[in-house]
């Protein structure tokens, strides 16, 4: 019977980590992502289909925005 519920547990801690991971990938970065790049080239990408086709690209720039933020607060944080 334990076997049954641990199999249970882990089926739903591997749905709640899926979901984590969707939500703070695909829709968190994305976004973070799009915005910036939207900034840096004023506009111009990514618009309609673009978007659609490049979808980890864009998450990617969010990643590198969050990873560029964390440097920046750790250098400031070091020189004051």
């Amino acid at each position: 019977m334990e076997e049954i519920g641990e199999g249970l547990l882990r089926v739903i801690w591997s749905a709640i980590r899926w979901l984590l991971w969707h939500f703070v990938f695909h829709i968190v970065l994305f976004n973070l992502g799009r915005f910036f790049l939207l900034i840096v080239t004023f506009g111009n990408y990514p618009k309609g289909h673009t978007t659609e086709r490049d979808i980890d690209k864009i998450s990617l720039a969010g990643v590198y925005v969050v990873v560029l933020v964390w440097v920046g607060i750790a250098i400031y944080n070091n020189y004051v």
